[in-house]
């Protein structure tokens, strides 16, 4: 068979459900036509025969194990059932039972028989055939349930929480997202990092090709890539123009301030920050010292005045701190993970948008009798809309209506994002997405791939392989009078506290 969809179709035929979902194991199965045997039946019946007093007292150990362990059981599927009830508002319940489970129980008991391989299944099969289970289920289930009721009642009315769930008030879940600028934000009382302005939106790139807002990512490489294309030592290439952008404290680096030798060096040295700056300053003091002490050196008083500039360098970089200000700032910021499904995705139609979404557009579309497709149509129709009625169409306009209907912004997949979409055939892409569901890693996925696919190009199952595996990361553009939501952590990866 040379094609996935020949070999789905003859998975769901010809081996039935117990077989799993596709794994590498039976695409090539599947490809070479082999199936189950009647001695291979046979030959399972045998050596479950041969070990009946091992299954029999796993069949015990599981009835036993379900009974005592019956509390602890439902209390985890409780605990899940509520985290994912209220997940989408961030609880945070933990998943670990007061109670000893069935599995604790299972753990803390000896056995007399050697385990075999079909253990764990006699032990759950012998758990599900206990009469006394049911019993016992009854009215934990009911007491269970009723707690849960009780808990939930409480946070509604705004009580603390009391039983043995802890707290399950909901808590605003954050996204880490970053904002490359050359700009340095101001620092506030609220915030010492500094916090966003939106007056100053447009003056960073300028370009806001996705929306009217304050741009971040979620992939910090693309946050770095903007610091490092909006640095202001850019187009810089004379190096004392560039020694300006390095500050001892508030103090430029330059001969006037340090009779030292500049050089790209010592420019590279304070990027990389502080320590290495000052290991860089001690090798060059050092290197004059050597000179100082050498008698064939001729010039040894100025190596004496280029000690003293460095131990005075030293000293200063160590007391006030060092800090390149050309290279811009990158900041990782909380982006709260409730302004996403309140943001509109660029990239989808809007059937395929979130539902906090719909329910504010597709009213709005009915209202003025137009459909607005993908997310990057929208924005479109909204300025025509609006151009139509004579008002102001510019994307900030745009931006400003959508805020106030409740839309906090617009998401979008990033640039790394759009240029790995798959161009090739359909058929390895689906397969790739099998293995990826099954828990392969991309290697062993693609070793899989060509088993299946013996004819197949290798460089196009990789390609959709890496279309698969790849993750997928967006951009997020605030909107103005939501940035006020986002909390700056840091700043070129230094946290800096009041």
């Amino acid at each position: 068979m040379a094609d996935y969809r020949d070999m789905a179709a003859a998975l769901s035929a010809g081996y039935g459900q117990d077989t799993g979902p596709i794994t590498a194991d039976t695409l090539i199965t599947l490809k070479n036509g082999k199936k189950t045997t009647a001695s291979d039946l046979l030959g399972m019946l045998k050596g479950f025969g041969q070990s009946v007093g091992s299954n029999l007292e796993s069949l015990g150990r599981g009835g036993v194990a379900s009974v005592i362990g019956a509390g602890g059981d439902l209390e985890t599927f409780g605990r899940m059932g509520l985290n994912k009830l209220y997940g989408a508002g961030g609880v945070n319940v933990s998943e670990t039972p007061v109670l000893p489970t069935s599995t604790d129980i299972l753990g803390m008991m000896p056995r007399a028989t050697a385990a075999r391989p079909e253990t764990a299944g006699m032990e759950e099969l012998g758990g599900y055939m206990t009469p006394a289970t049911a019993k016992v289920l009854k009215p934990l289930a009911t007491g269970y349930l009723n707690l849960a009721r009780q808990e939930i009642a409480n946070v509604s009315s705004g009580m603390p929480s009391r039983s043995l769930l802890g707290d399950i008030t909901p808590k605003p879940k954050l996204l880490d997202v970053y904002h490359g600028t050359p700009h340095t934000l101001p620092p506030t009382e609220r915030n010492p990092l500094g916090e966003f302005d939106a007056s100053k939106i447009g003056t960073g790139e300028g370009a806001q090709a996705y929306g009217y807002g304050i741009y971040t990512a979620e992939a910090r490489p693309t946050g770095e890539r903007y610091r490092s294309q909006l640095a202001p030592e850019k187009n810089v290439t004379d190096l004392n123009q560039k020694m300006r952008f390095v500050k001892i404290g508030d103090k430029p680096i330059s001969p006037d301030t340090f009779d030292i030798d500049m050089s790209q060096e010592l420019i590279d040295a304070a990027k990389s920050g502080k320590k290495e700056f000052l290991d860089f300053a001690n090798q060059k003091k050092s290197r004059w010292e050597q000179l100082a002490k050498d008698e064939s050196y001729k010039f040894q008083p100025y190596a004496e005045e280029k000690i003293k500039a460095y131990d005075d360098l030293i000293k200063e970089a160590e007391k006030s701190g060092v800090k390149y200000t050309g290279a811009g700032n990158l900041y990782k910021i909380d982006l709260p993970d409730e302004m996403i499904p309140k943001m509109l995705d660029y990239d989808k139609p809007m059937s395929e948008q979130s539902s906090e979404v719909q329910k504010i557009l597709l009213p709005y579309q009915k209202e003025i009798g137009g459909s607005f497709g993908t997310g990057e149509q929208t924005l479109k129709a909204i300025a025509f809309e609006r151009r139509m009625k004579g008002l102001d169409d510019s994307p900030q306009a745009v931006a400003n209506q959508l805020q106030e209907m409740g839309i906090v912004g617009v998401k979008y997949l990033d640039e790394l994002s759009r240029s790995t979409k798959y161009k090739g055939d359909s058929a390895y892409f689906y397969a790739g997405q099998d293995f990826k569901e099954n828990g392969y890693t991309l290697e062993s996925a693609l070793e899989g791939m060509k088993q299946a696919y013996k004819d197949a190009n290798p460089q196009e199952l990789k390609d959709a392989l890496d279309a698969v595996y790849t993750p997928q990361t967006r951009n997020f553009v605030v909107f103005p009078n939501e940035e006020k939501n986002m909390t700056i952590l840091e700043r070129n990866a230094e946290k800096i506290t009041k």
